[in-house]
């Protein structure tokens, strides 16, 4: 009996790290095949050293592997596509869903941590929130870069402009994230549904709307555009059954997640979709 293989089989993996790595459209010409010494994103160097490098360390650090072992255990899937279109990361799950059997942190290529963010303390966080709200995904935002004042745009192109989000911060749930199509909307209706979170209700009717029983349970909401995603979340894999069910949703930042945190705070959706 091999017993250093059997004591590798007995210990139950938690999460299954899912990095995603595209052609890196954004940061053409650099990831383009016109130059002469053309480079996929995730290889491009940061300060001498392979993008994708830092984040398998970050993960490594973890402790999200296979076994006992300190070493990670990579498979590596293709997704054909044409380097014009765009897949979104919610396609991407469901095409790969069969190959992911428990939870799961989801992690682009790009995402270099700073060493005060280990990957852990997300983890921890998730764990928490799981176990005590119920909780099926933890994401992380970060404070957006600020410009300095009369600097000029950087030749890649401006910045990426950050979307409002809305949460509450004694627990740090997030409630609402702006999407583009918000973007087009009045920027009135943002206020006014901020001006209910905040105002003190007392639910006389028997018919409270969506906006009070939010208000219940976060009496005091944040409101800002200071922050950016950096699109790393950790996920229950019953996420997976709730994207099959919504298929047409594409991107899992502007399509997926909006939809969640409404569901959160909306009975119907709570009821429809409880068993995710």
């Amino acid at each position: 009996m091999d017993i250093e293989r059997e004591s590798v089989d007995l210990v139950k993996r938690e999460f299954l790290a899912v990095l995603l790595a595209g052609f890196g459209n954004e940061l053409v010409p650099l990831t383009s095949d016109s130059g002469d010494e053309p480079c996929p994103k995730a290889l491009l160097p940061v300060a001498n050293k392979p993008m994708i490098d830092y984040t398998l360390e970050w993960i490594e650090q973890t402790g999200i592997h296979a076994g006992p072992s300190s070493s990670l255990r990579i498979d590596l899937q293709t997704y054909d596509e044409h380097q014009d279109d765009s897949v979104g990361t919610s396609t991407l799950l469901r095409h790969f869903s069969s190959r992911i059997t428990e939870d799961f942190v989801l992690v682009p290529c790009d995402f270099i941590p700073p060493p005060s963010l280990p990957l852990s303390s997300l983890l921890n966080k998730f764990r928490t929130d799981a176990m005590s709200d119920g909780s099926i995904v933890t994401a992380c935002w970060f404070a957006a870069h600020k410009p300095e004042k009369g600097a000029f745009p950087d030749e890649w192109g401006p910045n990426l402009q950050p979307y409002p989000i809305v949460w509450d911060d004694a627990s740090g749930t997030l409630l609402h994230i702006d999407t583009p199509d918000d973007q087009d909307r009045n920027s009135e209706e943002l206020e006014l549904r901020m001006a209910l979170l905040s105002r003190s209700v007392r639910p006389f009717a028997y018919d409270i709307p969506a906006t009070t029983h939010f208000n219940l349970s976060y009496p005091r909401t944040k409101l800002s555009t200071g922050f950016q995603d950096s699109h790393v979340y950790i996920c229950r894999r019953s996420v997976l059954d709730a994207l099959h069910e919504k298929r047409h949703f594409d991107s899992f930042r502007e399509d997926f997640l909006p939809w969640l945190l409404k569901a959160q705070y909306q009975r119907t959706r709570r009821r429809k979709y409880a068993r995710c």
